[in-house]
């Protein structure tokens, strides 16, 4: 393999360290974090009391599984099923409807999803997004083509914080795999700079290295 070929196989492969690195590692559970917790900002469901309270109240309603359907399929704003603890509201902003209506979608009932956010202070969130025609839109109105161009662009989550979150989010009502990984991806630069910088380092390496040979 030539010098300036080996450096372009460094750099890539520092750039797939970087995809890589979208999944925290151990990574946790967040399905079970959720269910646990008394102190869910945004939560769709009053559960109020312990943490035993909690998980008793989701035990007498759904088995795992239901209890994760539940959480993770898309619902229609502000539609409920009678005897149905979720909460449907939405807040909806003009931001938000002219998105939603842009992307094809009903801005007075659209269709929504909600994620599990754990931040960097361990609390936890339940992040309300909403799916139009393929279109994945946030609460502040901005759209993405689905969960990798979220994570790369959003502007509500850092890198410091882990989601829980359909691999199809833009999916309705949504099936397929849970993926757990980081709220935001690193800044580009810095994987940039990385590999720049080996390459750097390799190139003048090699250059040494003949320059001794040549001596």
């Amino acid at each position: 393999m030539g010098i300036r070929a080996g450096a372009l196989a460094l750099l890539t492969a520092f750039m797939i360290s970087g995809c890589a690195a979208r999944a925290p590692d151990p990574e946790p559970n967040l399905f079970a974090e959720y269910t646990r917790s008394t102190n869910v900002e945004h939560d769709r469901y009053a559960t109020g009391g312990s943490s035993g309270d909690r998980r008793a109240f989701f035990a007498s309603r759904y088995r795992a599984e239901e209890l994760a359907s539940r959480l993770f399929l898309t619902f229609e704003c502000g539609e409920s099923l009678e005897g149905d603890p979720f909460d449907t509201s939405c807040d909806l902003d003009d931001a938000v409807r002219e998105a939603v209506r842009e992307a094809g979608g009903d801005e007075d009932a659209p269709t929504a999803r909600v994620i599990i956010v754990k931040h960097a202070d361990e609390s936890l969130a339940l992040l309300t997004l909403y799916v139009a025609d393929g279109t994945l839109i946030d609460s502040t109105g901005e759209t993405h083509d689905g969960l990798d161009d979220f994570v790369d662009d959003n502007d509500l989550l850092s890198h410091d914080d882990v989601i829980m979150a359909p691999r199809d989010i833009t999916a309705v009502p949504g099936e397929g795999r849970l993926v757990t990984i980081y709220g935001h991806a690193p800044p580009t630069w810095q994987w940039w700079a990385l590999g720049g910088i080996a390459v750097v380092m390799l190139l003048s390496g090699a250059g040494f290295l003949r320059r001794q040979l040549r001596s």
